[in-house]
């Protein structure tokens, strides 16, 4: 009969901990994807304000005489890094100093066509970052692309934190699971046990021998 307990209680927990770790996944996922809408929100109406007053007041001068005498405009509403980028992808201005480079990625392209674009990826070969582009334009044509780019240390940190709460919960209730699926393991192997025991004894010509039904089941 042990082994039978024991592939019943396996077999509990096997549903259980799949469960589990389908749920736990889920969870961890949304919380994730919330915070980093969240960051995604934030940025995007940061860049829309500075894309909006400058497509409104100072399209009428070129970018490169904007980004030096109002350079201010870009970077005012926001702490991230900020980027202006021409059409070809060439970086005109960067807020922290960062060598001017060529820039194609794919938040980049969409703005360029004119939408908004955002990118998650990894800056300096190891950091996570999120990276919102807008277009700037003039006379409603495109003229180039403001970037806002930041990273996601810090809510990084705040997802591990919140999904570390979820892993432990999930432990505890698998735990708890397998104390009750023991217990309800013993509710179907102990009647087996009486039936067999009580079979054995007739079996061996005591047949007065009765089996005590304690629930109205097949057993």
């Amino acid at each position: 009969m042990r082994s039978i307990k024991v592939r019943l209680v396996g077999n509990f927990v096997f549903v259980i901990v799949i469960t589990v770790v389908i749920f736990e996944i889920f969870l961890i996922n949304s919380v994730k994807q919330y915070y980093y809408n969240n960051v995604e929100e934030v940025m995007t109406n940061q860049i829309k304000f500075s894309a909006d007053f400058y497509n409104r007041y100072l399209s009428s001068s070129s970018l490169e005489d904007n980004i030096i005498d109002n350079v201010d405009v870009f970077w005012q509403q926001t702490n991230a890094e900020v980027q202006v980028i021409d059409l070809k992808g060439n970086i005109l201005m960067d807020s922290i100093g960062v060598p001017l480079a060529t820039v194609q990625s794919s938040d980049f392209k969409k703005a360029a066509q004119g939408l908004k674009g955002k990118w998650i990826g990894k800056i300096n070969g190891s950091e996570d970052a999120m990276a919102v582009s807008y277009p700037l334009k003039s006379d409603d044509r495109t003229i180039g692309v403001l970037r806002f780019i930041t990273s996601l240390k810090e809510v990084n940190k705040a997802i591990k934190k919140v999904s570390m709460v979820f892993i432990w919960a999930g432990l505890f209730v698998i735990f708890i699971s397998g104390l009750v699926s023991i217990f309800l393991s013993d509710t179907i192997i102990k009647p087996l046990r009486e039936v067999t025991n009580a079979a054995e004894k007739m079996a061996d010509g005591k047949l007065s021998v009765k089996s005590i039904k304690k629930y109205d089941d097949e057993i």
